[in-house]
């Protein structure tokens, strides 16, 4: 029968009598009373308050054993004291951070070599989940350093557990990435655990991976900031590109998101191997097809971090494929399945980004505006229904002072992203017949646009004077950018006097003594290619092309490493005329 009412503590439960403590019998007891905890926690599914207070009060009786190794049955006790706590916190019940003290310390009470084989490789697994669930509690980073010490003082005394339960290491490594305080750590724990297992046991190893295991080691990987040898990242790559060839047809709409920013952050091999492009183009093939299966489903496959995540990685990959598959996924997410009323066109309703998903529909924009498509019209039949049109109404929504998720620096980056998309799209826009299969409306459909834009770039330039956007050199690029895309899109004698105050504002809000940026912010997060690299890709170009080739030119607002002139054109024409092939710059000249 379900224990009765009893009131709630930190702990354990008070009541009128003394609690009854079970007679321990070593791990049996244990094991026993761990299952009647599970029992009790779904027979008072129905009342959330008594199941917490009951369950709590029991898991407390539980750590009781584990006080010290030197117990009896103190190891088994310790295995099964994880296990209940990890089986009542994957149903729900909050664990404080008082009960994950408790567990941590009957886990450091077992000697170093004996704490991880009395758990074993899924007991570490299910110690991690607890403590993912104790919200606010502050010994994570502890917990990190005592559990790679512990493995990689002997990995080879693990490596059969390690085996039994492949999985370890890719959760073991989303911890880590996670709460690590160095990324020292990280790396360390990769280079002598996850490594040589996956490189020891490829088949047992892909067969046991999840696609959530493979985002988790990708996120590792970034957080480890490149203190993992060339050799040991290949290895990495290599299993993960196989496991996402073999599984990529399966893969669901999450997996597949997941999967997808995993391979956009492993990269190319060092030899230069493309064949992340051809799973990318895998990838987005899956998504169209899951996208068309669900076409009589009201709801959009993807949710909206799924979304965001997806659009995300195929910006970083630079890979758009035709287009027609991005434009069915877009349509299906951004444009609404069913319309209300046939009179209201599709392209003035929402679709799943809503205005608290700032993040999301910063990345979509940025991604879309990168891919060269957000000019397409997401529905044939509309020619205004382009995919930043779409996002416009949840971001003049968002831009309100009562989104909770306009703070900070993550609203300040979320920002600074939508402020330059919608600044080149407003500059690049341009008359619709000038580029083939873009938009081709009126002329007073490109003017709406143009006013879409427009507002929507003026809210973003007033929400980030309230956001800390001068702290990263980033963001402040990307809203000087924009601004400077707006001035010669829209602004000078045509613009109204409110939007010249308000940019002169934002002109001047640079919250720095220097506005200019030194030599560390302009490199910071920069990937540098030398000459002799640009030298080398262009006489890599075919003979016709070689003759169209010009380095470094200005194309407003960037420095442009490589151009190819149209062919025919006046700058093409002439180049040819004077003889030169390529003008080269000699090394070390500016």
């Amino acid at each position: 029968k379900p224990a009765p009412p009893r009131t709630p503590g930190p702990l354990v439960a008070t009541s009128d009598a003394a609690p009854v403590v079970p007679p321990w019998r070593g791990a049996q007891g244990v094991a026993a009373a761990a299952a009647a905890v599970v029992a009790e926690s779904e027979t008072q599914a129905s009342d959330r308050s008594v199941r917490g207070s009951a369950t709590h009060a029991r898991l407390a009786e539980l750590r009781g054993p584990c006080a010290g190794s030197a117990a009896e049955g103190a190891g088994g006790a310790l295995s099964a004291a994880v296990s209940a706590h990890f089986l009542v916190a994957r149903r729900g019940a909050p664990v404080l951070p008082e009960v994950a003290t408790d567990l941590w310390a009957a886990v450091t009470s077992f000697e170093e070599p004996e704490r991880l084989r009395e758990l074993g490789g899924r007991g570490v697994c299910d110690l991690l989940y607890v403590f993912q669930a104790a919200r606010g509690w502050q010994m994570h980073a502890a917990v990190c350093a005592v559990l790679v010490e512990g493995m990689c003082r002997d990995p080879d005394t693990f490596m059969l557990d390690l085996l039994l339960w492949p999985q370890t290491v890719a959760l073991v490594a989303d911890y880590l990435a996670r709460h690590a305080a160095q990324p020292q750590i990280v790396a360390r724990f990769l280079g002598l655990i996850l490594v040589p297992l996956w490189a020891q046991y490829p088949k047992p190893v892909e067969a046991a991976l999840l696609p959530h295991h493979i985002l988790a080691v990708s996120t590792a990987l970034v957080r480890s900031e490149g203190l993992l040898s060339s050799e040991a990242s290949e290895i990495i790559r290599r299993t993960v590109m196989s496991w996402a060839t073999a599984n990529v047809s399966g893969l669901r709409p999450r997996g597949l998101s997941g999967v997808a920013l995993a391979l956009s952050r492993l990269g190319p091999s060092p030899g230069g191997d493309a064949v992340d492009a051809v799973l990318l183009r895998a990838l987005l093939c899956r998504a169209a097809e899951l996208v068309q299966v669900s076409a009589d489903d009201p709801a959009a496959p993807f949710r909206p971090d799924w979304l965001g995540m997806l659009m995300c990685s195929l910006a970083r990959g630079r890979y758009r494929g035709s287009g027609e598959g991005l434009r069915a996924i877009l349509e299906a997410h951004l444009l609404p399945r069913a319309p209300a009323q046939e009179s209201v066109p599709a392209s003035s309703m929402q679709g799943i980004l809503l205005p608290s998903e700032l993040q999301n529909l910063a990345l979509t924009a940025h991604a879309t505006v990168k891919l060269d498509i957000h000019t397409v019209p997401l529905d044939p039949t509309d020619p205004a229904s382009v995919a930043l049109a779409a996002l416009a109404p949840a971001v003049l929504q968002s831009c309100s002072n009562s989104n909770r998720g306009l703070q900070g620096a993550k609203g300040a980056r979320s920002v600074g992203l939508l402020a330059h998309a919608f600044g080149v799209a407003l500059l690049v826009a341009g008359p619709a017949e000038a580029s083939p299969g873009a938009l081709r409306g009126t002329l007073a459909g490109q003017r709406h646009l143009e006013t879409v834009y427009e507002r929507a770039l003026m809210e973003l330039f007033g929400a980030s004077l309230r956001l800390p956007t001068k702290q990263e050199f980033r963001v402040h690029f990307q809203l000087l950018s924009a601004l400077q895309c707006w001035w010669c899109a829209a602004g000078g004698p045509q613009a109204s006097l409110g939007n010249l105050r308000l940019a002169h504002r934002v002109l001047e809000d640079t919250g720095r003594p220097n506005p200019i940026p030194g030599a560390t912010e302009s490199a910071d997060g920069q990937d540098w290619i030398t000459t002799k690299g640009h030298e080398e890709v262009v006489q890599a170009l075919p003979a016709a092309f070689l003759e169209r080739a010009v380095m470094e030119e200005f194309a407003f607002p960037f420095w442009l490493d490589v151009v190819l002139h149209p062919e025919g054109s006046v700058r093409a024409q002439l180049q040819s005329a004077s003889g030169r092939e390529l003008p080269l710059r000699t090394r070390g000249q500016p």
